[in-house]
């Protein structure tokens, strides 16, 4: 696997979250593992990343490195009680 074919694995799993938990969850494992590739002395290619989306067919989607800007809990998803609201990664702010 490709450094960025491991990217797009980590970014769809942020995409792709059914509930905040999840999305905070899986953005935080692709924070962690894009500092690990820089502190190796690599780099992450975010425009990949958001070129990669166009060629999904997402041009007109707002994003960052590939992770959608509109992202939104699904309405269906179900939510795990199994951590409390206040145990949820929280966003950080810009």
């Amino acid at each position: 696997m490709t450094l960025h074919e491991k990217h797009m694995e980590l970014v769809d799993a942020v995409n792709n979250a059914k509930t905040q938990h999840e999305h905070w969850s899986a953005y935080c494992r692709l924070q962690g593992w894009r500092d690990g590739v820089r502190a190796a002395g690599r780099d992450v290619d975010l425009m990949a990343a958001d070129l990669a989306q166009f060629e999904r067919g997402h041009e007109h989607r707002p994003m960052c490195g590939g992770v959608f800007d509109d992202w939104s809990e699904s309405p269906n998803a179900e939510v795990s009680h199994e951590h409390g609201e206040d145990d949820a990664p929280k966003q950080p702010k810009a």
